[in-house]
């Protein structure tokens, strides 16, 4: 019997925990394959530069996006080296080898820089690369941790949130959620709104805890899970809510979109809708990237869709991040794509150094840094 795309998607997804790769070359049963979608021309309305490139080492499977904070980018690698670039030429400031194998960073903030690593341990650096700390936290961390308000906010792949003391690594508090049979490997970054600290949780629901303390301020749900097995019951939040005034906006796997209330949690509205990245927002638009590679906008007011850009199928696209009057997204073969924000229709696109862009770009003056799987840090320049 011949398997359907969606259902081969689904099955990959949760064989491999993590749905950056999802859309490259998965094979389904009937000898059915997701190829994905050839790059047309188009005529250009902006242009992308390559301001400068660096060498970081490889990140493997692991989600490892690059920081910027204090005129420096800082990125790490799996295999434990964390590197400090000037952000105006990337010249290299430090590089340390932390000896650990890495699964999450980088976290900057406060001249506190942050990784962890598949065993469970943070370790912190000053601005300057010297060592400040580690800690032990229940298991391997996932996601960029945190600092605000004196904390390094940490999550691991069990289920935990951690706060612990951003001078010393001390713990101050420990949140645990349950967790459904099956997850996707998600971006288990939060976001900090004032006292309040933000994530996505498996299951489709958004979670506010007070910083200070770690007791709950509110929880909604954004997805329900539905279907006839685990894998169709999949329902993750699977990026940070991304959080503009009063609303927190987040997308489920298979669920839906939504925006919250910041400080209660109420809903404002949703729609259906499926995503496995972060979200990107402007004044008046909130846009998404599907896991099929299907980059969408939606009113921020009323959920209304705006447009679709559907000519990156299969492409493993990343979220999107605004800049200006453009949304930037990057693919599995390294290229970024510049979008007009009106109306979806390519802006400008250049290629990087052909292995895959798995973490949005990072927003940084007029352009984006983005991090390749195989080792590359690119400014690009968008005007």
């Amino acid at each position: 019997m011949r398997t359907s795309t969606g259902a081969c998607l689904r099955r990959w997804a949760a064989r491999a925990g993590t749905v950056a790769a999802i859309l490259v070359t998965a094979a389904c049963g009937g000898g059915q394959t997701v190829k994905p979608a050839k790059l047309t021309d188009f005529q250009s309305s902006a242009t992308a530069n390559v301001a400068w490139r660096a060498s970081v080492g490889g990140s493997k499977r692991y989600l490892l996006k690059p920081a910027l904070a204090g005129g420096s980018v800082f990125a790490a690698s799996s295999d434990g080296q964390v590197t400090a670039l000037d952000d105006t030429n990337g010249r290299q400031r430090w590089r340390v080898d932390t000896r650990e194998l890495l699964s999450g960073g980088v976290g900057a903030g406060d001249d506190i820089v942050l990784v962890g690593s598949r065993k469970g341990v943070v370790l912190a650096y000053g601005a300057d690369g010297k060592p400040l700390w580690r800690a032990q936290v229940s298991s391997e961390v996932m996601g960029a941790p945190q600092v605000a308000q004196g904390v390094a906010l940490v999550r691991t792949v069990d289920g935990h949130m951690f706060a612990l003391d951003a001078a010393t690594g001390e713990r101050k508090w420990e949140h645990q959620v349950l967790l459904p049979p099956l997850l996707l490997r998600a971006d288990a970054t939060v976001e900090v709104v004032g006292s309040t600290v933000l994530a996505g949780l498996p299951g489709g629901r958004v979670l506010a805890l007070d910083v200070a303390t770690g007791e709950m301020v509110w929880e909604a749900a954004v997805s329900q899970p539905k279907g006839d097995n685990e894998i169709e019951r999949i329902a993750d939040i699977a990026a940070p809510p991304i959080v503009d005034g009063e609303q927190a906006c987040a997308a489920g796997y298979q669920g839906r979109i939504a925006c919250l209330d910041v400080h209660k949690g109420t809903l404002l509205w949703a729609r259906d809708a499926s995503s496995a990245g972060r979200l990107g927002i402007d004044s008046a638009t909130l846009y998404m990237t599907a896991p099929d590679g299907v980059v969408s906008a939606y009113d921020r007011q009323t959920g209304a869709s705006l447009w679709k850009q559907d000519k990156l199928l299969n492409r493993a696209v990343t979220g999107p991040t605004v800049i200006g009057e453009h949304v930037i997204v990057g693919d599995y073969d390294g290229y970024l794509h510049v979008l007009d924000a009106e109306d979806g229709s390519f802006a400008a696109r250049i290629a990087t150094d052909g292995s895959a862009i798995v973490a949005p770009p990072l927003r940084a003056g007029p352009g984006v840094v983005v991090q390749t799987s195989g080792g590359g840090l690119f400014a690009v320049s968008v005007r």
